[in-house]
């Protein structure tokens, strides 16, 4: 992944949608975005999701950056979330979170999903002599924080490399797959007990594409007393300005070229 910039620039309107992603990467006008003028409420079915799950928050696409990806004021505890709605395409347009570990959930996750994101289609392949599948349903903010797990705000079409960390099986050392700083954040969680972690995920599309190419990863941390945290997890692609670091993930796979306009995959000879 080429080196990231000093900071992450995204634009204002996911409704169109373009992202300006991070300078080396591509450079785009950033407008300033409007505060949210209304919020609809949904509730989560509880037949669908676990008990802990509260009810959230969707938000506009064109409010993406005001409603979301910015860190949230304190909330004194209290878990809050946010999910963008889906843009006139189907397409997820971010999830943002602020949550303690006592509101994390506490039940095992459905492992089968149905809903089908924008862009998804799956291929399975042959790998080391095993059948692997190329393709996940991701998670933007991951079930482990938000207890939501079939919903379509909340899922991407991803790559089981960016999702997982690896082609094959999961590898939580691989500082370009998402679970590397999600497994990091519910650490630091369990180690700061009582503290609130405020965390942005926000998928960045080229022009009309169906899958995402890149997904931004944000995060911060509050103290009991609600003063900012800075969270650093070690990883050479972290980016950090005024206690918010910000991470840039290519949604790619080592072992197939996918064509991120319909989402349709072509796999590489082992």
């Amino acid at each position: 992944m080429r080196k990231l910039a000093a900071s992450v620039a995204v634009l204002a309107t996911l409704g169109g949608v373009g992202l300006g992603l991070i300078n080396g990467i591509r450079n785009t006008t950033v407008q300033k975005a409007e505060k949210p003028k209304t919020l609809t409420i949904r509730k989560v079915e509880q037949s669908a999701e676990p008990a802990e799950v509260k009810n959230y928050k969707l938000v506009s696409p064109q409010n993406i950056i005001a409603a979301y990806r910015r860190p949230f004021n304190w909330q004194k505890g209290k878990r809050v979330m946010l999910l963008g709605q889906v843009d006139s395409m189907g397409r997820a347009t971010g999830a943002h979170i602020q949550v303690t570990e006592k509101d994390l959930p506490k039940e095992e996750r459905q492992a089968y999903l149905t809903v089908n994101p924008a862009g998804w289609h799956n291929y399975k392949f042959k790998y080391k002599g095993k059948t692997v599948w190329l393709m996940n349903r991701g998670h933007l903010v991951g079930y482990q924080f938000s207890g939501l797990n079939d919903v379509r705000e909340n899922l991407i079409a991803e790559t089981a490399y960016l999702n997982q960390g690896a082609v094959d099986g999961m590898d939580d050392k691989n500082q370009k797959a998402m679970l590397y700083y999600e497994n990091g954040l519910r650490k630091w969680l369990e180690k700061n007990p009582g503290a609130s972690l405020d965390y942005a995920v926000t998928p960045a599309y080229k022009g009309k594409n169906l899958v995402a190419s890149y997904v931004i990863l944000s995060y911060t941390g509050y103290s009991k007393s609600g003063k900012r945290m800075t969270i650093k997890l070690g990883s050479k692609y972290e980016q950090t300005k005024n206690k918010e670091t910000s991470v840039v993930l290519e949604n790619k796979s080592p072992q197939a070229s996918i064509n991120y306009a319909a989402g349709t995959a072509k796999v590489k000879n082992n």
